[in-house]
């Protein structure tokens, strides 16, 4: 059986970022959270570091929520991800949303970002200095 191999990102706070060095892992947003609208899992998304906050906000949210300004830490530092595919399903309302079933473990990760004062994302952290 083949394993296909999907390179995504994880999108989150400083807050956020330093749980998951602590933990080891990318945790799941549990059913039922404010971060849950598909249920338990990590929310990943295709859109990397190019896109810009906004952009990412829109779509990780939706465009009907109320002020972007509430989630700009959420988008702060973005976790670029290798995961298998048949682990991932993906949302069904039309965004680019994907759901991880089960923790991410550091292994996983290949690259951190942080977004700078400008919104730009830069090369924070790669796998080899992790």
């Amino acid at each position: 059986m083949s394993t296909y191999i999907m390179i995504l990102y994880h999108y989150t706070s400083l807050q956020g970022y330093r749980g998951i060095r602590q933990d080891g892992q990318i945790n799941e947003s549990p059913f039922g959270g404010a971060d849950a609208a598909f249920g338990q899992g990590v929310y990943l998304t295709s859109r990397g570091p190019e896109w810009s906050a906004k952009e990412v906000i829109i779509n990780n949210w939706g465009e009907a929520e109320v002020g972007i300004s509430q989630y700009v830490r959420k988008v702060e530092y973005i976790i670029q991800v290798s995961v298998q595919k048949q682990n991932v399903i993906k949302a069904s309302d039309g965004r680019d949303i994907y759901i991880h079933k089960g923790e991410i473990p550091k292994s996983a990760i290949m690259r951190v970002y942080r977004r700078d004062d400008k919104g730009n994302a830069c090369s924070f952290q790669s796998k080899s200095s992790s």
